[in-house]
């Protein structure tokens, strides 16, 4: 039998029971809206979500207050808070940072066009109307002091123009927190899911699938690649049929999602390859199982809790140790949007755990 051949069958055996596949399916999806669902909630409770600006005013004397009289009913505007208000761009909780400056009652008095400074997280046109309206506010206080002909503008066309200065510009592949919550949780499952496995597998060998399998000439990591690539392909399936449906049912932007799938992928492999690995270290069925839980658990809980963008006093000790695990490498590579060296590491770690379930697997089949 063929590679190919092997595959198949073994892809067949997987999904004999659609009821196991439906579980995989509706589980992680579940907790992913739940939790979702949480995260919008306690956004809508602070007053803010990812589509609104804030103002702050530096402004030394009173046109600035004028200036956002119009606005302050309906965003946020800070005093002489700057830091404050950026505080909310980095946590993503809201899209741009509209500064006025100290000198802006100076410079309308001077007859000059003040400079808005905008902090933004990313280029794009979602707050092109904001700005046209600001650009009307701004005409109209400068119009109230001077006239076209005083040489304030050079042009007409001046007047349509806002006059910003982007400070801080994000990277355009920021994770928005729905998205960022949901991809780790779908992670996690997807290392949680070698609990199964290992249970698939010991039910394999019990079947004396495996033992049917090593007796036929195929050398026997011939035969573990086509177990691993079937059950890569249906565990694959079932994830990238979550993501999509996160999309499109819970409205999640899926950022970097070439990486995301990439990352997807590489879990699962390192999930099933411990799986296999796991199961010829300990032949207790019931220890075994419990180990696999608190492993994928365990290594996940330490990635996430040594996450400086999410826990930024981490300890550096707990860091380092948190780098042995895969899910540090995986959340970090979807975060930061690169796959490299992300991708050796994680491929060297599936390689070590597909050598030891590769290690004399004749006799273990036939234990």
């Amino acid at each position: 039998m063929n590679f190919l051949s092997l595959i198949r069958v073994n892809i067949k055996k997987i999904i004999k029971t659609p009821i196991h596949l439906l579980f995989f399916l509706l589980l992680p999806l579940g907790t992913i809206l739940f939790t979702t669902v949480i995260i919008d909630g306690m956004d809508s409770v602070g007053g803010f979500s990812a589509s609104e600006v804030v103002f702050n005013s530096d402004d030394r004397g009173t046109f600035g207050e004028s200036f956002l009289a119009p606005f302050a009913d309906s965003q946020e505007v800070f005093e002489d808070d700057l830091d404050g208000a950026l505080h909310l761009l980095e946590r993503n909780k809201v899209l741009a940072v509209y500064n006025i400056p100290s000198d802006f009652t100076k410079r309308i008095q001077a007859d000059e066009k003040p400079v808005i400074e905008v902090y933004k997280r990313e280029e794009g046109n979602l707050t092109v109307t904001l700005e046209a309206r600001l650009e009307t506010a701004l005409n109209r206080l400068l119009e109230e002091r001077i006239l076209l002909d005083n040489g304030v503008i050079n042009a007409i066309d001046e007047l349509d123009v806002l006059q910003t200065e982007i400070i801080v510009e994000r990277d355009a592949e920021v994770l928005s927190n729905d998205f960022n919550v949901g991809i780790m949780l779908l992670i996690m499952f997807v290392f949680y899911g070698s609990v199964s496995m290992v249970s698939e597998l010991n039910e394999y060998r019990k079947a004396r699938v495996l033992a049917r399998a090593i007796s036929t000439p195929n050398w026997g990591g011939t035969i573990l690649a086509s177990l691993i690539i079937a059950f890569f392909l249906v565990q694959f399936g079932i994830n990238a049929v979550v993501l999509v449906c996160g999309k499109l049912i819970l409205g999640m932007s899926i950022t970097n999602f070439p990486v995301v799938m990439v990352n997807l992928a590489l879990a699962s492999l390192f999930s099933i390859t411990f799986s296999l690995a796991i199961v010829r270290l300990i032949k207790n069925e019931s220890v075994v199982s419990i180990i696999t839980a608190i492993s994928a658990l365990g290594s996940s809980y330490l990635a996430i809790f040594t996450d400086v963008k999410i826990f930024p006093h981490a300890t550096k000790w707990l860091v380092n140790l948190a780098k042995f695990v895969p899910q540090y490498w995986v959340f970090e590579s979807v975060e930061e949007g690169v796959l490299f060296p992300h991708v050796f590491i994680l491929l060297l770690m599936i390689v070590a755990l597909f050598s030891a379930g590769c290690y004399k697997l004749r006799g273990f089949v036939n234990e």
